[in-house]
């Protein structure tokens, strides 16, 4: 039954797109169940990239945990990062409605009594910085998920570039850049360059 339900649900998900939260989960499920981590691990991260949660977090980290793998540590930065995102655009209109209502009442005190409110200078300036900070600056992170035992991580995006080391497969790191080919890569401060074809990506 496992089998039959796990055949309609990668059918959907990797030729149609098609995927909702709970079958994202039931997959990753039957993928644990039937010992396939890696597999596993991947479906826990693009359930993570849709929905993020805290719980996936702990979850992907206590399995990684198991096998031994890398790219899976949890920090306060990514409960930051995971509400953040969760919330993005409601947090993005509080912080334009703030600044829109900060402009607005100024423009009403000069307008009215031909002076401007006197708003504490450092409350604006923080109000405007994390609004551009947010817009600009703020980044979720993208990870892959090695499917490739002994990936071969690179330091330029040329076979011919040195061999920094080699990844075991479920290990995750996460993604700077990509192109046709090579991606870009992170993992424990360390920047180096992978094939494309051997790590599992979200669609997005």
């Amino acid at each position: 039954l496992y089998v039959e339900a796990l055949s309609i649900y990668k059918s959907l998900a990797e030729q149609q797109h098609v995927y909702s939260q709970a079958m994202l989960l039931k997959m990753a499920f039957i993928y644990e169940s039937t010992g396939n981590y890696t597999a596993a691990l991947y479906y826990l991260n693009l359930y993570y990239t849709k929905h993020p949660s805290r719980s996936t977090l702990k979850k992907m980290e206590a399995l990684a945990q198991q096998h031994g793998l890398q790219g899976y540590g949890y920090s306060d930065y990514d409960f930051f990062a995971t509400q953040a995102r969760k919330y993005y655009f409601r947090i993005l209109e509080i912080l334009l409605m703030g600044a829109v209502t900060v402009v607005t009442v100024n423009l009403i005190f000069k307008l009215r009594r031909k002076k401007t409110l006197n708003l504490p200078l450092a409350a604006y300036l923080m109000l405007l910085g994390g609004l551009f900070y947010y817009l600009n600056f703020l980044s979720f992170g993208k990870y892959g998920i090695v499917n490739k035992s002994g990936l071969a991580l690179m330091s330029g995006p040329s076979a011919g570039s040195n061999l920094l080391r080699t990844l075991p497969r479920g290990n995750r790191v996460k993604v700077n850049d990509q192109t046709d080919i090579w991606v870009e890569v992170e993992l424990n401060d360390t920047v180096a360059f992978a094939r494309k074809s051997h790590l599992l990506l979200p669609d997005s």
